[in-house]
């Protein structure tokens, strides 16, 4: 049974968080189940402590290279063809 005085700050331990990439066609801006999955996941590992980052395609010829999106996490969209569209 767990003590009550133990808080759960929700964090990795230090020796226990990890540096996590993300591979895959089915990132934002494109909106859809597997989309916002992947981008749910990535921000619940970035909570407990862990980096991650995010490789996809891209998906025109203006979104090539690293993005930032507004709560840390990098993404890079690389020049390559589209598997599914």
């Amino acid at each position: 049974m767990p003590r009550t005085d133990d808080k759960d700050t929700g964090l990795a331990p230090p020796d226990q968080r990890y540096n996590i990439c993300m591979v895959s066609d089915f990132f934002v801006p494109n909106l859809g189940g597997v989309e916002m999955h992947m981008y749910n996941v990535a921000q619940c590992l970035m909570k407990r402590g862990h980096k991650v980052i995010v490789m996809t395609s891209a998906y025109s010829g203006e979104r090539i290279g690293v993005r930032w999106l507004s709560n840390g996490l990098k993404v890079y969209h690389l020049p390559t063809k589209v598997l599914y569209s």
